[in-house]
């Protein structure tokens, strides 16, 4: 039975009108794929595929927090160019243990692996320990920097994408997949 919901939920996530093909981790490469956070005595985790548990196809992206005191998060710098017509960002998230995370945040770079000019943020409200879809229409995204307002993103542009884990010494971990472009 899970499977079959499993199948069928899979199936209206892709073919949903609009839809982008996501960033999935079918292929197993993480590459791109960066956590972070305050602590100078050890070094955060990297993330990993995970194939148990998943909703979407064979794997998903397990990221862990080790927690911290002041910041911790995830980068995902490999996400493909914002396609003309996009109006909004989505992904699947599942946590699976510890404070999930608070907010998202899409900053525009000029090449990959490059800090952000420019980043917008939107608060998460993420509940209970199943998989959720999260869809944040870019029109809601605000300015983090240099004063409040839209953040105006761009068709064709790179964007480094950001999970700001909670402040919270209790570490924790997420299940990510399917990081896709909605378009009109």
């Amino acid at each position: 039975m899970k499977l079959t919901l499993c199948t069928v939920f899979s199936a209206l996530v892709l073919s949903a009108p609009g839809a982008v093909a996501p960033v999935d981790f079918e292929n197993g490469k993480i590459d791109g794929s960066q956590v972070y956070h305050d602590r100078e005595s050890s070094k955060p985790p990297r993330p990993e595929i995970c194939r148990d548990d998943v909703l979407s196809g064979e794997c998903a992206l397990k990221i862990s927090f080790a927690g911290c005191k002041k910041y911790q998060g995830f980068h995902f710098h490999r996400v493909p160019p914002m396609p003309k017509g996009a109006v909004a960002i989505s992904f699947l998230i599942k946590p699976l243990y510890g404070p999930p995370p608070v907010a998202l945040a899409i900053g525009e770079v000029k090449k990959r692996y490059e800090q952000p000019t420019i980043t917008g943020t939107h608060s998460l409200n993420i509940k209970g320990n199943d998989w959720q879809k999260i869809t944040i229409p870019l029109d809601q995204l605000r300015r983090n920097r240099k004063g409040a307002g839209n953040f105006i993103m761009k068709a064709g542009a790179l964007y480094l994408f950001t999970l700001y884990g909670a402040v919270s010494d209790q570490p924790s971990a997420i299940l990510l997949d399917d990081i896709t472009w909605e378009c009109k």
